[in-house]
């Protein structure tokens, strides 16, 4: 038999916001992946773990797989967003960000926690977020 059509554009969204991981792309992907979700019950929302990179960042891509792996041993309690400054300094600017990495806790459609430069080694609070929502 043929293969089956690809989803319609709404479904993969509706996919797109309940992946653990996802890359921010817009301020309207900012608006419903983050906040929005941040302030969404799991399994379509819950805390939102944000990752506030850049490709040329050294430090940024020692610290994003450690996020990753992090998330992914969650077990969808806790999605990590992925946002590139250097594509959306909208984004970046809005949220104060000075250095990189930097990383935001949401919840609640809040930022409640945050750190910035890599973390300790380590520990998971040395993710820089409350280690009871993780």
């Amino acid at each position: 038999p043929p293969p089956p059509p690809p989803p319609p554009p709404a479904a993969a969204a509706a996919t797109s916001t309940t992946l653990p991981i996802v890359e921010v792309r817009s301020p309207q992907d900012f608006d419903d992946l983050c906040v929005r979700a941040s302030a969404t019950p799991p399994p379509v929302g819950g805390p939102v773990i944000l990752d506030l990179y850049a490709d040329w960042c050294g430090p940024c891509k020692q610290l994003t797989p450690k996020l990753e792996a992090l998330v992914t041993a969650a077990g969808g309690t806790v999605r990590l967003a992925k946002v590139n400054v250097d594509n959306l300094p909208e984004i970046a600017q809005a949220l104060q960000v000075a250095s990189l990495p930097t990383v935001m806790l949401l919840h609640g459609g809040k930022i409640v926690d945050s750190f910035k430069g890599p973390p300790l080694a380590g520990t998971r609070a040395g993710v820089g977020c409350d280690a009871a929502v993780l």
